[in-house]
């Protein structure tokens, strides 16, 4: 069969698509689309009916930060401060578009909803940490 390597954007733009396709009811003006996997984050923020606008990725999934950064079982205080900041670093020079709504989309968004639900608020990823 043949392969075909899609870009960090169209990545985005297909998670965009499907995320606000299988979506229940009417969805808000502005909705951004989360796709953490375990290599890469890729973050993408539009109009549901004319598609994604704005569509960043990085380096910067759950299994990427896990081996460089929490290497403990149970990971350490220090090991979870370390992480977070390399999150932030990774994220800061992203400022999209503020949405009306975020939806958290890959396999790292399921376990998460498995762990705490499907809302993924500050408390609900507190928690997750936790």
């Amino acid at each position: 069969m043949p392969v075909r390597t899609l870009t960090s954007e169209a990545e985005g733009r297909l998670a965009f698509d499907g995320a606000v396709a299988r979506a229940a009811g009417r969805l808000p003006g502005i909705v951004a689309v989360v796709d953490l996997g375990g290599g890469s984050i890729e973050i993408a923020v539009g109009d549901p009916r004319h598609g994604a606008s704005w569509v960043r990725s990085a380096d910067l999934g759950s299994l990427r930060l896990t081996r460089a950064q929490l290497p403990g079982d149970p990971p350490t205080g220090r090991q979870i401060k370390a992480a977070r900041e390399a999150a932030r670093r990774a994220l800061s020079a992203f400022e999209p578009p503020a949405p009306d709504l975020a939806i958290a989309v890959g396999g790292s968004a399921r376990a998460l909803g498995k762990l705490v639900g499907h809302r993924l608020d500050t408390a609900a990823l507190d928690e997750a940490v936790e």
